[in-house]
């Protein structure tokens, strides 16, 4: 077992199982769990998920899931982190990220690079495939919404300290 798999099943018994997810008034926890399982699933080295976990959700906004999944690559993790909800899906490997808070700051990151890429006529293929139409109305959108997130994670850091 890696170090990077070993420190993300130190954490899983604080986070919450799909199966045991009370869904009860917030529709949008479901739906993004849901999305988070169907993102995994429709990449082709993902062969199945094994387990599934919420790790860290803001209301109504993005959850971040982990997902225990099968492949026959070696080259893919055991753990798969996916970011999803009122902004474009992406997943997030062990080695970049070990805890839910730094797998939103890489997600701020690979995302402000489609961002800036776009808003400078570059060629969005060498960045992460994001699943929208490579534009400045999408790429506004897009940036918006990453100026709040790193907003969001400065005052998370704050009260961390």
């Amino acid at each position: 077992m890696s170090l990077f798999e070993q420190k993300i099943e130190e954490q899983l018994d604080g986070f919450e199982i799909f199966e045991e997810l009370d869904y009860e008034g917030d529709i949008k926890l479901e739906e993004y769990c849901n999305q988070g399982r169907n993102y995994i699933n429709r990449h082709t080295w993902c062969e199945g998920v094994n387990n599934a976990w919420l790790a860290y959700y803001l209301e109504g906004i993005f959850a971040i899931n982990i997902f225990e999944v099968s492949s026959s690559n070696p080259n893919v993790d055991k753990y798969i982190w996916v970011l999803t909800g009122d902004l474009p899906s992406a997943y997030i490997d062990i080695e970049s990220a070990s805890y839910p808070l730094e797998v939103l700051s890489a997600y701020i990151e690979i995302m402000q690079d489609w961002v800036d890429t776009v808003k400078e006529n570059g060629n969005v293929e060498e960045c992460y495939p994001v699943e929208v139409e490579a534009n400045l109305y999408h790429a506004d959108m897009l940036d918006y919404r990453l100026k709040l997130l790193r907003e969001y994670l400065e005052n998370e850091d704050e009260i961390d300290i």
